[in-house]
């Protein structure tokens, strides 16, 4: 980055040549800048993926709901964490999942990162 900070010379001739030693530095400062991002990103990842836990979902499993996000007026303190058992419906995308309680016969969509 220092050398992105560094003073241009300080004979400049021309209007024109100024303009292209700004962009040729400014290139070359992007170019930099898409380099460590994707350094840094990859190295987000590999550290992600060493703790990440794939869940696989089937049809016809039973979970939990997780209830951290209660409705208004009610304290989380006196809540279940979890609510169910319900039965998985259908799978999308290995990310969604329809569940159905036995009870209600009302389906819902939610991620499986709120099922247990």
């Amino acid at each position: 980055i220092d050398q992105f900070l560094r003073p241009l010379p300080t004979v400049i001739v021309t209007p024109s040549d100024y303009k292209s030693q700004i962009m040729k530095r400014l290139h070359e400062a992007f170019q930099l800048v898409k380099i460590n991002l994707s350094q840094a990103r990859e190295q987000q990842k590999a550290q992600y993926n060493k703790r990440v836990k794939e869940q696989k979902f089937n049809v016809g499993d039973k979970v939990l709901l997780d209830m951290r996000t209660p409705l208004a007026g009610i304290s989380k303190k006196l809540i279940p964490r979890f609510i169910g058992p319900f039965r998985i419906l259908k799978v999308s995308n290995n990310c969604i999942v329809e569940i159905q309680q036995d009870v209600l016969k009302q389906t819902q969509l939610v991620h499986v990162n709120r099922i247990k």
